[in-house]
């Protein structure tokens, strides 16, 4: 499902900006101790910076988190399940697909507790329940610097119980390979509270930056008085009384969430992963992992080193391979004791009336059957699964559960797989790494740019310049861009003036390489890769010749690794891939390529030999402007509009500022003006290739913003921090990197405290300001009112 982008008007949100500012400034400055009330948003009163979901804005959440990535939801309470999530969707930025529904619905489905001293037994959904009366008012202790909105239940309408946050999950990935990627993620988190007898319980979902959704729920509260016992074999000793009843009954805590998959359009299927010893190699066993189809409704254990997954063979990710979920939980103390508590994880065909894991006939909407195990008694072919997760824990009660008690977690994970064709947080600077770097037959997967690390001579290719160099923030038109990358050469055995000799570095611009061809009948490739993107519209090529031992490649070509990790040949705007060479002791004979502009991290050069070895003297790619060529050039260098540069910074001009190049058809918003400096601010574009990277640069002073991803409609979402430009008026320029389509947007920068200085220096303060900044807020609201139907949640 594709979700589009709503948002306050510049109006509006300008009219609340100068109206908190006024407020503010009037405002007595003095400390407090008091603790901050509850913060209690009205469902209609904020607006959403994501794709929204298909549901009516009073229960839509949408959220795009720090990395770019989006989730989209709709939310509910049910009287007895509590929080019900349904058309969960995950917009992978990157991966350029738009929104991808990946949950139709997901929520509790029972709660079975049994004391380990028998005949007491619980359930608390079906028998009480998380909503209406049962659902608990939120805190900012449970929602720390979170936003609570109000929740609609069945019998609490207007309570403020839903708590939805962007919260640091901690290190989402590490590499160092000569430069350092590391970073942090966040997920996006709603939850709520709900009190069962002594117990109160949070529903947690945990919707996480690269796709990955955990669920959890948590125990906490006090232990009820009356579940004592004197059997020392079914409780715990509490306390230091010796008399009767001091042992506090342990029990189980069995929760079923019913995961009504939606993965894609069109049916999916579950598969069952399962590892066996398949022989021996030396002294280490070898594994065999299979997958093999679950085709009809049944109950199933986890078996070691073994899961479940449910995909969809017809949504397919930008490599072509199917996308799915694995269901991921680990060794637990389920409660196992019975026909309705037997299974790890059950699936069913999708029925509206099977809503509760136990005791359904009596409760669901026209329900004919009353628990999972009936539910899969006619073993219905799986084409819309759900699954029936079972996740448990025994709690053998201890002094330190006084009181109250502390939280305790029983959790699963819904785990992406091939959802996306990379990571969705990859770094710029590995979008290239799509396969196999390094594949059994030596040299380079035609398909992949990440450089093996081998030595030279041993016919696996070398990289002749490991670490990469920094590229300075300003780039002179015309650099040879080659001097900051590193080169590796595949294959053919020799590197440099021999495979003895060791490496030369064919971007150096003073010495070659060899290629032995006839030990391989491969294209020959020299890959360059930068530490970030460049921009480039020229390259060129000397070739070297040595009688009969070394020639000029048959044909070559010239590519850059795209959006998708997809190699695309440059589009020669004149000329054409010449095989001009020289041989020792001659000058160079530069074959000069002029191409549309591009803007990658990675390039390549493949080359056919023909009747001898191959022979590359040099190999450099410019900047887009005029500069340096080994011969003159015969025609004059076409004129190139300012656009962004090797690292996407614009060149300076003599002024010290750059003029930004004019807008095409697209069309450029933000959601803030004015924004202060070291603010959030939100982008969006339209009229871009669908696919296609676009660049943004923000001007006069050039900055480097990034590069983004255009969806399937050529729509660009994101955001970004305002940086140190100084006050003033500042534009936004966004260049899509396939088809030159450029689009601006401007807006004013003030300093953090800029408006209410001016505030001071006039000399307002006090009732007055106060009573201003009152009706700009009604104002405000007022706008708002009127546009409450169309609004989606904000949750910054």
């Amino acid at each position: 499902m594709k979700n589009r982008v709503q948002r306050f008007t510049t109006g509006a949100a300008a009219i609340v900006a100068a109206a908190a500012l006024l407020l503010i400034a009037a405002a007595p400055a003095s400390a407090s101790t008091t603790p901050e009330p509850t913060t209690r948003v009205d469902r209609a009163a904020v607006e959403p910076d994501a794709a929204s979901p298909g549901c009516s804005s009073d229960f839509a959440v949408s959220k795009t988190l720090r990395s770019g990535n989006s989730w989209g939801l709709c939310w509910r309470i049910d009287d007895k399940r509590g929080l019900i999530l349904s058309d969960v969707a995950f917009d992978a930025r990157r991966e350029g697909a738009g929104s991808v529904n990946v949950l139709d619905e997901i929520g509790v489905a029972q709660l079975n507790v049994p004391y380990d001293i028998g005949g007491t037994v619980y359930n608390d959904i079906t028998e009480y329940g998380f909503g209406g009366s049962f659902m608990q008012p939120m805190s900012q202790i449970e929602c720390h610097e979170g936003t609570i909105i109000d929740a609609a239940g069945l019998s609490a309408e207007g309570r403020p119980a839903i708590c939805v946050k962007e919260e640091d999950r901690g290190v989402a990935h590490r590499s160092y390979d000569g430069q350092y990627w590391g970073a942090r993620g966040t997920s996006l988190v709603v939850s709520m509270v709900s009190k069962v007898g002594w117990y109160e319980y949070v529903t947690e979902y945990r919707l996480q930056d690269d796709g990955q959704i955990d669920v959890r729920l948590g125990a906490t509260g006090d232990l009820s008085p009356g579940e004592y016992t004197n059997n020392p074999n079914g409780g715990w000793p509490i306390g230091g009384a010796t008399d009767v009843d001091t042992f506090a009954s342990n029990h189980f805590h069995s929760v079923f969430f019913r995961v009504d998959f939606g993965i894609g359009d069109g049916e999916q299927k579950v598969e069952k992963l399962e590892v066996a010893r398949d022989g021996q190699v030396f002294n280490n066993p070898q594994l065999r992992s299979t997958m093999t189809d679950v085709p009809t409704e049944r109950k199933e254990f986890i078996e070691p080193h073994g899961g479940f997954r449910v995909v969809n063979p017809t949504s397919l990710n930008a490599d072509g391979h199917a996308r799915s979920y694995d269901i991921v939980m680990t060794p637990d103390q389920s409660y196992n004791q019975n026909p309705q508590t037997d299974y790890d994880v059950a699936f069913t065909q999708h029925r509206s009336n099977e809503v509760y894991a136990s005791q359904n006939r009596w409760l669901a909407v026209d329900g004919e059957r009353d628990e999972v195990t009936d539910y899969v008694s006619d073993s219905e072919p799986l084409t819309d699964p759900v699954a029936w997760v079972n996740v448990g824990f025994h709690h053998v009660v201890r002094d330190e559960d006084q009181s109250p008690m502390p939280i305790h977690w029983q959790s699963f994970t819904l785990y992406p797989r091939d959802f996306t064709s990379q990571s969705p947080n990859i770094p710029e600077g590995r979008l290239g790494v799509n396969g196999n770097p390094a594949p059994d037959t030596g040299g380079e997967n035609p398909d992949s740019h990440y450089p093996p690390r081998v030595q030279p001579g041993g016919g696996g290719g070398y990289e002749a310049t490991p670490l990469l160099s920094p590229i300075p923030e300003s780039i002179v038109p015309g650099t040879n861009l080659a001097t900051y990358a590193s080169a590796h050469v595949d294959g053919y055995y020799g590197v440099g003036d021999s495979a003895a000799n060791g490496p030369q570095n064919i971007n150096d611009g003073d010495s070659g390489t060899f290629w032995d061809g006839d030990h391989d009948s491969r294209p020959g490739t020299v890959t360059y890769r930068w530490s970030q993107f460049i921009t480039t519209d020229r390259a060129e090529v000397a070739w070297g010749n040595w009688g009969n031992y070394n020639l000029p490649p048959a044909s070559w070509t010239l590519e850059y690794l795209a959006a998708g990790g997809r190699w695309l040949p440059v589009e020669l705007l004149d000329g054409q891939y010449g095989t001009d060479s020289s041989t020792f002791g001659q000058p160079r004979v530069a074959n000069t390529l002029r191409f549309a502009p591009v803007q990658t991290n990675s390039m390549r050069l493949r080359a056919e030999r023909g009747d001898a070895a191959l022979m590359l003297w040099d190999w450099d790619v410019f900047a887009p402007g005029t500069g340096p060529t080994s011969e003159p050039t015969p025609e004059p260098t076409p004129t190139v509009s300012p656009e962004p540069s090797a690292t996407g910074t614009p060149r300076p001009t003599d002024t010290g500022s750059v003029t930004p190049p004019a807008a095409d058809a697209a069309t450029a918003s933000v959601t803030t003006n004015p924004i202060a400096e070291g603010a959030r601010q939100v982008v969006r574009a339209e009229g871009f290739e669908p696919g296609e990277p676009v660049g943004v640069v923000m001007y006069s002073e050039p900055k480097t913003i990034g590069t983004y991803l255009a969806d399937s409609a050529g729509v660009v979402d994101f955001a970004f921090t305002v940086p140190d430009v100084g006050s003033g008026k500042h534009e936004l320029v966004l260049t899509g990197q396939q088809s030159g389509i450029a689009a601006r947007v401007s807006f004013a920068v003030v300093e953090p405290a800029g408006i209410a200085s001016v505030l001071a220096t006039t000399g307002l303060s006090g009732p007055p300001v106060q009573m201003l900044g009152a009706a700009l807020l009604a104002i405000a609201i007022g706008v708002f009112a009127v546009n409450r139907r169309r609004r989606r949640f904000h949750f910054a």
